[in-house]
């Protein structure tokens, strides 16, 4: 590796802290000294390779690799329910469970009252539970296909 030409030193440091009205205490910049010859060491290493200005510059990222295809025929979508679902232990662990395990727990749990003897999670969700003073259509083209 070569030697750059303006080596980052104390100095240095101390001189740029001046320039952008910032102060660093001798402990944070023996600390920092190590991070910025190496951010030199790379700003250099980036100059030594050959990039001609008929190259353009990267205006967008396409993470996709080379020769990549899309399927182009469409096929019908074919959903899979969770294999195993039970419920957890404690409520909060509901927050941390998929959509389709919601739905399954949803529907095994549709007629069974809860713990708390609010009316069963299906006439909840039909707007016939206690509290609920409307129906709630939402919900019921769902219940009624089972």
């Amino acid at each position: 590796m070569r030697t750059p030409l303006h080596p980052i030193t104390r100095e240095a440091v101390v001189q740029a802290e001046k320039l952008i009205g910032l102060d660093f205490s001798d402990a944070k910049i023996d600390q920092a000294l190590a991070g910025l010859k190496e951010q030199l060491d790379n700003f250099e290493s980036m100059r030594r390779f050959p990039l001609s200005n008929s190259v353009p510059p990267a205006m967008q990222f396409n993470p996709l690799p080379v020769g990549f295809k899309f399927e182009t025929q469409r096929r019908k979508f074919k959903g899979s329910s969770p294999a195993r679902v039970e419920l957890p232990a404690y409520r909060d662990d509901l927050a941390f469970c998929s959509v389709g395990e919601l739905a399954a727990l949803i529907e095994l749990f549709a007629d069974i009252e809860n713990s708390d003897g609010e009316a069963p999670v299906g006439e909840r969700m039909r707007g016939k539970g206690a509290g609920d003073a409307a129906a709630d259509d939402r919900y019921t083209h769902v219940l009624d296909s089972r």
